[in-house]
């Protein structure tokens, strides 16, 4: 989620934070009323300016109307909240990340956690190195029916550049149904070819990620890719019970320059020809 101006502040410096904390400590109150409390601060605004930002704030849904009155959204309080808490998390495991010289261990309670960090991480490290090379290594296409509008412009991102690879060892009809939704975002992909391991695996520049899901969540996603004969069926399916199939999903993360190197090496040989 975006914000859509810096979060308020216990000592105002623009009409936004004069706004915000004036209806948060009385509401609901007209224009009148919120530009006269804002006057009674000190801050020098005029009326016009108040009643635009206003308007404004209201089209953005940070404020609501209660009849001639304004108060502040309260799904905006509740997703700003989130918003805060999920940049607390990432900032937590960026530092344990930098920190360690050895491998740490993330986990996460939640699928959509777990994919959101994951491709944040990915932008992260697409920073570092704008031409580097992201090879994914997977047992099936799942991770896209689990991500929100904001996610699917991060994989679009991720595979502009022509130089994101997926080695997915699915070869269910919904796995090659899911093909074609990667490569539209500039992915390459092979689909069908086993690579031996027990965990899904992300390499990018010297890290490398080594995913596992519980044996109750590997058997879910089994099945449900195998028993579906059309996308529909395996997002309803999936989305209907994944949430029911918990367990906590490890990533375990390390840098070895070398290892990385060999593993980039091992996948990219798939794509030789394509």
């Amino acid at each position: 989620m975006a914000l859509s101006f810096q979060i308020p502040r216990a000592n105002p410096a623009s009409v936004e934070d004069y706004i915000i904390l004036s209806l948060s400590q009385k509401f609901p109150l007209s224009a009148k009323e919120i530009y006269a409390k804002i006057k009674r601060q000190g801050f020098e605004v005029s009326y016009q300016a108040v009643h635009k930002k206003l308007k404004e704030l209201e089209k953005e849904s940070i404020l609501e109307r209660e009849g001639a009155k304004y108060k502040i959204n309260r799904d905006w309080i509740r997703n700003t909240k989130s918003f805060l808490e999920t940049m607390d998390k990432e900032l937590i495991k960026s530092a344990e990340k930098v920190k360690v010289n050895e491998a740490v261990c993330l986990s996460f309670d939640s699928y959509h956690d777990f994919v959101t960090h994951m491709l944040e991480e990915f932008v992260k490290e697409r920073e570092q190195e704008p031409g580097g090379i992201c090879i994914t290594c997977q047992k099936h296409f799942y991770w896209i029916l689990s991500v929100s509008k904001h996610d699917y412009d991060i994989l679009r991102r991720l595979g502009s550049c022509g130089k994101s690879y997926i080695v997915c060892e699915g070869k269910s009809l919904v796995d090659k149904l899911l093909c074609p939704i990667y490569e539209k975002f500039g992915w390459k992909v092979v689909t069908g070819v086993s690579y031996s391991e027990n965990y899904d695996l992300v390499v990018y520049r010297d890290w490398i990620h080594q995913i596992f899901f519980s044996k109750k969540q590997r058997k879910f996603i089994e099945d449900v890719c195998n028993k579906a004969d059309t996308i529909e069926k395996f997002a309803t399916e999936f989305h209907k019970n994944y949430f029911e199939n918990k367990g906590p999903i490890k990533v375990i993360i390390f840098k070895d320059r070398e290892l990385a190197r060999q593993l980039r090496a091992d996948a990219l040989k798939h794509f030789e020809g394509k």
